[in-house]
C-alpha cells in the first residue's frame, strides 16, 4: 500500500469487518487506561508540569485534526473542485472537511482551546463533553475498528478518541478540574458548563438546519426516527427500541443526570475530605 493509498488519496478497496472488542480494541483500551493510572500519579507535581501533560495531549490531537483536514483539502482538489478563495466559501465538501462534525470532533477542539486558555472552566467543559464521546466510541466503536486494512482514517478514529479519553480523565485526576456549582458569586458558577453545552447543542443544530453540510448528519444523535422527516435512522435510538417520545425523554433525562454527575460527585468527594480533615483535627487535639 502506497502512502497515497494510506491516506486515501487513491482509493483502495477496504472490506468492513466487525472488530469490535477485538484484540486491538481491547490493546486500545487498556493503554488508555494505563496512561491515566500514570497520570494520576502526577497529581501532587507542579502546576507546570500537569499543564504541559494536558498541552502535550492537545497539541497531538491538533495535529490529527490538521491532518485531517489536510488530507480533505488534498482530496477535494484531486476530484477537480474549485480551490480559489471564493469558491470554496460556497462549496458543501469544503465546509464537510474543515468544520468538526460529530460531539467527538467537537470534544477534540475543547480539549485544544482548554489546554490554551488553561482554566478550570475550560477543563470542566472540555472533559465533560469528552468522556460522554469515549464512553460511547469504547464500548460500541462504529469507526477505526471496523475496517480490514488500517488508513490513515482508522488511525485518526482510534487515536483522537484514545487521546481524548487520556486528556479528560488526567484533567480530573490531575485536580486541573473544579466541578462545583458555585464557585464564588453567581457568575462565577456552573452557569459557564450550562452555556457551554447549550453552544454545543446550538452548534449541532445550526450544522442539521442551517449548513447542512452532510446529509442526514445527527452530530449528537438527538434527531429521533424520522424527526420533521430529516434524519430516517438514529442508531442509538435503533439499539434501544423505543418509540420517538420515550427516546427524547430518556435523552434529556440521562444528559441531565449525565452532567449533573460530575458536580454530584466532586460535592461527595469535598465532603468526604472536609470530615476525613475534621476526625483529624479532633484526633491530634
Amino acid at each position: 500500500m502506497t502512502l497515497k493509498q494510506w491516506f486515501n488519496l487513491d482509493p483502495i478497496e477496504n472490506p468492513s469487518v466487525n472488530n469490535q472488542w477485538g484484540a486491538l480494541h481491547i490493546t486500545v483500551l487498556l493503554i488508555c487506561i494505563a496512561a491515566c493510572v500514570a497520570t494520576y500519579f502526577l497529581r501532587k507535581r507542579s502546576m507546570t508540569l500537569r499543564v504541559t501533560v494536558i498541552r502535550v495531549l492537545a497539541g497531538i490531537l491538533l495535529l490529527f485534526e490538521l491532518t485531517r483536514r489536510t488530507v480533505g483539502l488534498i482530496q477535494m482538489s484531486l476530484g477537480g473542485a474549485d480551490m480559489s478563495f471564493f469558491a470554496l466559501l460556497k462549496n458543501d465538501s469544503f465546509w464537510y472537511h474543515i468544520l468538526p462534525r460529530p460531539w467527538c470532533a467537537i470534544s477534540v477542539w475543547l480539549v485544544i482551546i482548554a489546554a490554551i486558555l488553561n482554566k478550570k472552566v475550560t477543563y470542566n467543559i472540555a472533559s465533560m463533553n469528552a468522556i460522554i464521546c469515549v464512553i460511547i466510541f469504547f464500548a460500541y466503536p462504529s469507526a477505526g475498528f471496523n475496517n480490514e486494512i488500517m488508513q490513515f482514517e482508522n488511525v485518526y478514529s482510534i487515536s483522537t478518541h484514545a487521546l481524548l479519553f487520556i486528556s479528560a480523565i488526567s484533567m480530573i485526576t490531575m485536580g486541573l478540574t473544579e466541578f462545583k456549582y458555585i464557585r464564588t458569586k453567581w457568575y462565577n458558577s456552573a452557569i459557564w458548563e450550562l452555556a457551554a453545552i447549550l453552544l454545543v447543542f446550538g452548534y449541532a443544530f445550526l450544522q442539521i438546519f442551517v449548513l447542512k453540510i452532510q446529509d442526514n448528519a445527527d452530530p449528537l444523535y438527538f434527531m429521533p426516527t424520522g424527526a420533521l422527516g430529516y434524519y430516517p435512522a438514529n442508531e442509538v435510538q435503533a439499539i434501544l427500541g423505543v418509540s420517538n417520545a420515550l427516546y427524547l425523554v430518556l435523552y434529556i433525562g440521562f444528559l441531565v443526570f449525565y452532567f449533573n454527575l460530575f458536580f454530584l460527585i466532586q460535592l461527595w468527594v469535598d465532603k468526604a475530605r472536609a470530615k476525613k480533615e475534621e476526625i483529624i483535627l479532633v484526633t491530634e487535639g
